[in-house]
């Protein structure tokens, strides 16, 4: 239960700047004209794909070591 909350408000979060941007946006026709930006958004795509998952494995490790300490 307390994950699917933090998942959430991690998710509100981190879309809450391209929600509340309305900025004009020349420099992304630019990029969408030369098809740059499909590079600059699959980079970012990368990015967080990486951290989620180096998230995922750092906590798996603590359940690991959690449980460890706990049959002890």
């Amino acid at each position: 239960m307390n994950k699917n909350i933090a998942v959430i408000c991690l998710t509100s979060l981190l879309l809450l700047p391209v929600i509340s941007s309305a900025q004009s946006a020349d420099m992304a026709d630019v990029m969408r004209e030369d098809g740059k930006i499909y590079v600059v958004v699959g980079v970012i795509f990368l990015i967080f794909c990486v951290l989620f998952l180096y998230l995922i494995q750092i906590d798996l490790k603590l359940r690991k070591l959690e449980k460890g300490t706990t049959e002890k």
